[in-house]
């Protein structure tokens, strides 16, 4: 087919469309009527006006919600900001607490610069396994760590030992107790062996079971149980490791190594103020000889 013949086709095509599009045209017109078809013209643009003006009240009231969204999310922002401020005031306070240990018998030179308090019972599996520890830390720091033992006892049946120490503190020899308890495990809670260890260490025997028998240790007991209570023990053993005398660089070296010590081990750790006394963190749980060298070596010592 030739570029004519070509032309001539489309020419066709073109008259046959606009014959149709006529015809469509005036059957409109006989079925609907002049006036038929210029009604319905008009309801459509009656119709688009209406979708026109119904958009524009869809985009306003989008509008309106973006801004209480921006409202809502700018005082939701403020109250994030103050409640981290207030998280971080709390963070940043340190409570003072009286430890109480006045009356307690201490084990090393009292004028050591730090102290470790514990607070155990004799019948703790975790207090015994922990004890090996503790004499590591005594034998490692010397003369720049003593100790004071807090009784705080869980289980009823393990009384009997605590008062037992006491009993030998009436007769000098209370950590002599402590640690001969401590070796035997939860074998030497008991009467009989209690008595053997007195023997042992040469107490006065009739003074020491008299005293092992009687009430005259339930009030220093409850005192101790009460005392630990006020400083958040709520079970054995926790500790505290303190300074026995304020430093400031001390107390920012403690916030950071209680943050590391929660975060190596999952436990409660905080840093206290000892009443009369310096910084210290407060812990539970019978950690790892390095969380204990990590708190003592956290203290400027001048």
């Amino acid at each position: 087919m030739n570029e004519k013949q070509g032309l001539e086709g489309q020419s066709v095509y073109i008259l046959a469309s606009s014959l149709i599009i006529g015809f469509l045209i005036l059957g409109l017109f006989g079925y609907f009527g002049f006036d038929g078809i210029t009604q319905a013209l008009k309801e459509s643009n009656a119709i688009q006006k209406e979708n026109l003006e119904l958009q524009k009240e869809i985009f306003d009231l989008q509008k309106k919600y973006a801004g209480l969204l921006d409202q809502q999310t700018q005082a939701n922002e403020g109250k994030t900001g103050q409640n981290l401020e207030q998280k971080e005031q709390v963070k940043q306070q340190i409570e003072k607490i009286d430890l109480k240990l006045q009356k307690r018998p201490i084990k090393g030179d009292p004028n050591a610069p730090i102290t470790l308090v514990s607070y155990e019972e004799f019948q703790c599996p975790f207090c015994i396994r922990n004890y090996a520890v503790l004499k590591n830390l005594e034998k490692k720091y010397g003369v720049k760590l003593n100790f004071v033992h807090m009784n705080f006892i869980v289980h009823e049946s393990a009384k009997l030992s605590a008062v037992a120490v006491e009993c030998a503190g009436e007769q000098g020899k209370y950590y002599e107790m402590f640690d001969k308890i401590f070796e035997g495990g939860y074998n030497n809670t008991f009467e009989e062996p209690l008595k053997n260890i007195a023997k042992e260490l040469g107490l006065d025997t009739k003074k020491f079971e008299t005293c092992l028998k009687g009430t005259t240790k339930d009030a220093t007991l409850q005192e101790q149980q009460n005392a630990g209570r006020e400083l958040g023990v709520a079970g054995t053993p926790s500790f505290v490791i303190f300074q026995n005398k304020k430093n400031e660089k001390s107390k920012e070296n403690l916030q950071k190594i209680a943050q590391q010590i929660i975060s190596s081990y999952g436990t409660e750790a905080k840093v206290i103020e000892v009443e009369n006394k310096g910084y210290g963190i407060f812990f539970v749980g019978a950690l790892p000889q390095e969380a204990f060298e990590q708190v003592i070596n956290g203290f400027e010592i001048s």
